[in-house]
């Protein structure tokens, strides 16, 4: 789809929508409609002219009721599920071996139960508390001055020049565009040096690369007059009102530090790596990003983010000290007291890791910088503690430690397996009672989950690829996790974009391993099964169907590992031998045409939304940001059959509880019992055992009947 600019040069405005209602000042919202009723997903875009002042209370859909039942039912199945296991942990029994799995087994479902309240806490504050038309905007008459920073390292030309285009045709006047370039090789540098020319802007290149990425921002800031900064990676292609419509929203409040916007993969078509690595990242850019900004601990992501300059320098800069320097910067800007906000409107394309390889190199950086920031959150946590809300420093410990999800993932494979094959017990519960708690608990967490993410337009499909993909990564994550948390030199990795071919299979043996030990635990163990070899016989298919789980899990690594052929199509740049300039003229495609080549284009994404529009004398034209993807539908089968199995798992809890109050509150009745057990060998610890569940049930010893039997 190519837009085009009329001979007058002004801006051509997309198209009237006739479900586009104003309601802010400096504000629009979309609110399509069916029927009368707003359907779930609607947004605010910020930055039209006259429109009237904003609403003040956020209405709640449907949609979003039925999400937040879904989490408070979920809620409180992980309440139950935490006290069965916390019972089950003290219970006695146990072997040494036993005592140490059980104890990695708690430490996992800890973790997971911890992350899993804070994500159904972000659940709850986005669809109740985040609002973004209760602040003011308005578009100011004099646009306070903003340098866009494009920082690169060793980076690919192609790559950077659409993004200098974009940046160039940005629809705001006061603003610089600057590349950052640390780049080591030669030819990247003088790659640099002739888009600078080409475009028109500024290259800076320095001898020293002290702090990397933060270091050359920090020595940029000190040089430049410009009130606001806009991060951008070498890969990101914005809007053209972007900065038209996110700066009034930091220039208004003097106390902002930044405004973060989601970063959204346009590659997605390219690879399942490049759409498990955008679905992964959804999750964290619809609920959990909305959480944090109600709870003033949005934190910076690294691109897509415009500055207050002044309240970087307050803190010194980029911290430096970090790979994650966007992480560890938001929490000196915090504790400093200034404020955070998310913006949840994509503005920005970026390109997402087509390779397995690219991907883990992106996500243990990632782990590396933020477990290592444990240690900073942590100690500031008690040294400043007051200086933020117990809301911010729990959101921080939140995404400070969520790479520990590595050993979790490796703890929670190893266990089916140890019981499968070596009889290791690190949970003693009677089986049935454990079902009844775990599997209605699974069921609310899985409903809350699948049920969020589908009324923000994701299909359940492409967030299994998500799971699968960040399963597969478990070794990256341990690695990075121990390196981070014990303050060790890692090399810093920039994620390889572009083509590139499969991992080798010999470097992905601990994922082989763990998948051909599960596959070989679940044969084995419903073997004994059928064949009636063990006694436990609930037990071993239970583990064994865990192993099967995670056979499922680890076999995406062989539609992830795949080479990719396709090259990337030009997202900005268009393939044309010629071009019609305002003026009506033709000229060859890539000649200049008011400061970019023409021939620039529109692209289409991967939802088939066109994305970039043309360059000309007048300027460029380029798509409004994409609204959160809506399901006008209503729920599916699936989805139907999801809540109706919700509400008999409910009303089963709710019986089971209800008789078990009616029993602990029931009186004693003295009955005469008694106990011979013959327990021997390699399960004496079993006495124990019997003493406490004879407890349990309240059978009490009474003196004319004399001791228990031994």
């Amino acid at each position: 789809m190519e837009r085009t600019v009329p001979p007058s040069g002004e801006r051509i405005e997309p198209p009237s929508d006739p479900n586009r209602e104003t309601t802010a000042s400096g504000a629009s919202e979309v609110a399509n409609r069916e029927g009368g009723v707003e359907t779930p997903g609607s947004r605010t875009t910020f930055g039209e002219r006259n429109a009237p002042a904003p609403e003040t209370q956020r209405r709640v859909t449907g949609a979003q009721r039925r999400v937040l039942a879904f989490t408070w039912i979920g809620l409180f199945s992980m309440m139950i599920y935490a006290l069965f296991m916390g019972l089950a942990f003290f219970a006695p029994g146990y072997s040494l071996v036993d005592r140490i799995a059980s104890i990695a087994l708690m430490g996992g479902i800890l973790f997971i139960l911890m992350h899993g309240f804070g994500y159904a806490n972000s659940m709850i504050k986005a669809s109740w508390g985040y609002n973004e038309v209760k602040r003011r905007i308005f578009t100011p008459q004099s646009a306070p001055k903003v340098a866009c920073i494009v920082a690169t390292f060793n980076e690919p030309a192609a790559v950077v020049e659409e993004t200098v285009a974009a940046l160039q045709n940005v629809d705001y006047q006061n603003k610089e565009v600057v590349i950052l370039d640390d780049s080591t090789k030669e030819e990247s540098r003088q790659a640099m040096r002739d888009i600078a020319a080409r475009y028109g802007v500024t290259v800076v290149q320095r001898t020293n690369r002290r702090g990397y990425k933060a270091g050359a921002i920090n020595d940029f800031i000190k040089t430049t007059d410009a009130e606001f900064v806009a991060v951008f990676d070498a890969d990101a292609l914005p809007a053209h009102n972007f900065l038209r419509d996110v700066v009034p929203i930091a220039q208004e409040n003097p106390r902002l530090a930044f405004v973060q916007t989601p970063q959204h993969y346009a590659n997605t078509d390219v690879s399942n790596v490049a759409m498990g690595a955008s679905r992964q990242q959804a999750v964290f850019y619809e609920y959990i990003c909305e959480g944090k900004s109600y709870s003033r601990a949005a934190f910076c992501c690294g691109t897509n983010v415009v500055f207050r300059r002044q309240a970087l320098m307050d803190v010194g800069g980029f911290d430096e000290s970090s790979v994650t320097e966007d992480f560890a910067t938001s929490l000196n800007m915090h504790l400093k007291g200034y404020d955070s906000a998310y913006y949840n409107q994509i503005y920005v394309y970026s390109l997402a890791p087509e390779t397995l390889s690219a991907y883990f190199t992106q996500q243990g950086r990632w782990a590396f910088g933020s477990v290592g920031a444990t240690r900073k959150v942590v100690g500031s946590m008690f040294t400043k503690g007051l200086k933020m809300r117990p809301g911010q420093w729990w959101e921080y410990f939140l995404s400070s430690s969520y790479y520990w999800i590595g050993w979790v993932n490796f703890i929670f494979m190893l266990l089916p397996i140890l019981y499968v094959f070596f009889g290791v017990k690190p949970l003693r519960q009677d089986v049935f009672t454990y079902l009844a708690i775990f599997i209605p608990y699974m069921i609310f967490t899985m409903n809350m989950f699948y049920a969020g993410m589908e009324d923000r337009g994701y299909r359940v499909l492409d967030m299994l690829l998500g799971q699968q993909i960040n399963f597969v990564c478990f070794p990256v994550h341990m690695s990075a996790a121990i390196s981070g948390i014990l303050g060790m030199k890692r090399p810093f990795g920039v994620t390889p974009k572009g083509v590139g071919g499969r991992m080798s299979w010999v470097a992905l043996w601990p994922q082989l391993l763990m998948l051909f030990l599960s596959a070989v635990a679940f044969v084995w163990g419903m073997y004994l099964y059928i064949s009636g070899r063990d006694r436990n016989t609930a037990a071993i298919v239970i583990n064994s169907m865990w192993a099967l789980y995670h056979v499922i899990l680890l076999s995406g690594l062989f539609r992830l590992n795949r080479p990719i052929s396709k090259p990337e199509s030009k997202r900005y740049f268009a393939e044309r031998s010629t071009v019609m300039t305002p003026d009506g003229r033709a000229v060859p495609a890539g000649a200049s045409t008011g400061g970019v080549p023409a021939g620039a284009v529109a692209a289409t994404s991967a939802t088939g939304a066109p994305m970039f529009g043309t360059t000309g004398a007048g300027g460029t034209v380029v798509a409004p940001p994409r609204l959160r993807p809506q399901r006008t539908a209503p729920a599916g089968i699936l989805g139907r059959l999801a809540t109706i199995i919700m509400l008999l798992s409910l009303l089963l809890v709710g019986a089971a509880g209800w008789t078990m109050l009616h029993w602990a509150t029931s009186p004693e009745v003295p009955v005469n019992v008694y106990v011979v057990d013959r327990t021997t060998g390699r399960d004496y610890q079993e006495h124990r055992s019997l003493a406490w569940t004879l407890n349990y049930l309240k059978v009490r010893k009474q003196p004319q009947f004399g001791p228990y039997p031994a």
